[in-house]
């Protein structure tokens, strides 16, 4: 078997591990991408939402104006809404763009600076005894590893690192998504009836313009597992369409979005970020902004940090002010939820 050899093994070629290969490399360091899927076509399921931390982090990473590099789309305005109702509304600038652009911008940066790809590559077991991660390639079907210093786990909500290292899947839940022709350029949080009747603890819709184009989209989570969550999800997302008077013969993505609890690091040398780490905001889902925040900070610790994995966990909570999935469901989601039951708008 042959075997190849790195500093850095980063599973998973998104957006976190592209960000994060590229800091490395650039740093000096040797890297080797790891991607189950074609790196260069896949399409992450992605509002793509650019909140003006992941837009700082950016220019401070590639030393580039992102409104230079990107097609990013200005959005007219922001709302929460139930029944119809405006609930809270928020006037903060944002911008939008295709996901699939800015994984593209971040994995060409990497590529650039010497990153090794190794896509179409399914990991299959991990020896942290001898620092050594097996994979099949799935063009060929011929076997291979890789020996690390580090491994760090960029492979999305249902990350099989850390289901490897871990000895149990992510917690994770569905979500539902269209891309139709866009008709407002607001972007528009509308929570889900079954709140009130206790069929799910959250969830909303959501419609984001990206230009000529929009995403549309439905989340839930159910504390009691409903077995009919996505079946909820569906009808929301379909009454949601008519409301905006968007046609629903549209084929539907599904993907997941993670709500374990979070986990950075399982030992000394082997750490998580972005969605695999379980980095989640409920109410924005914040996947691009955590991206940008979890790559940087590891980074920051792998390079100049004694005790890594101590240092990384803090810069992280310090950055986040938030230690568990759950908290940010009771900081952010009931907070205007109780706005709601108190009838006032804002």
């Amino acid at each position: 078997m042959k075997v190849f050899d790195t500093q850095y093994l980063i599973i998973g070629a998104g957006l976190a591990g592209s960000i994060l290969s590229f800091l490395l490399r650039r740093s000096g360091s040797e890297v080797i991408l790891a991607e189950l899927l074609d790196a260069k076509t896949k399409d992450k399921l992605c509002g793509g939402v650019m909140i003006d931390s992941a837009l700082q982090s950016f220019k401070k990473i590639y030393g580039e104006n992102p409104q230079q590099v990107l097609p990013l789309h200005k959005l007219k305005s922001f709302c929460q809404r139930f029944a119809g109702k405006e609930i809270l509304a928020n006037n903060t600038e944002i911008f939008t763009l295709p996901r699939k652009s800015l994984d593209n911008f971040a994995l060409e940066r990497a590529l650039e600076v010497g990153t090794r790809l190794f896509d179409r590559v399914a990991l299959k077991s991990v020896d942290m005894n001898n620092f050594l991660a097996y994979f099949l390639d799935l063009r060929d079907k011929t076997q291979f590893a890789i020996r690390f210093q580090f491994i760090i786990g960029a492979d999305g909500a249902s990350s099989k690192l850390r289901t490897l290292l871990m000895g149990k899947r992510p917690i994770i839940i569905p979500t539902l998504q269209i891309q139709t022709p866009c008709v407002s350029d607001e972007l528009i949080f509308a929570y889900l009836p079954e709140i009130f009747s206790s069929q799910v603890d959250w969830g909303y819709c959501w419609y984001i313009p990206q230009g000529k184009i929009a995403v549309v989209g439905c989340v839930g989570s159910s504390f009691s597992k409903q077995k009919n969550l996505v079946q909820i999800c569906r009808n929301n997302l379909k009454n949601f369409c008519s409301e905006l008077g968007i046609e629903q013969n549209i084929s539907i993505r599904g993907a997941a979005i993670p709500i374990d609890k979070i986990l950075l690091s399982c030992n000394e040398n082997a750490f998580f970020i972005g969605d695999a780490a379980g980095l989640n905001d409920t109410v924005t889902g914040g996947g691009i902004h955590y991206a940008f925040i979890s790559a940087n900070l590891l980074f920051e610790a792998l390079i100049g940090a004694e005790n890594i994995r101590l240092t990384y966990e803090k810069k992280i909570f310090n950055a986040i002010q938030l230690k568990t999935t759950q908290q940010a469901r009771k900081s952010q989601f009931l907070t205007s939820l109780a706005i709601l039951k108190k009838g006032s708008e804002i």
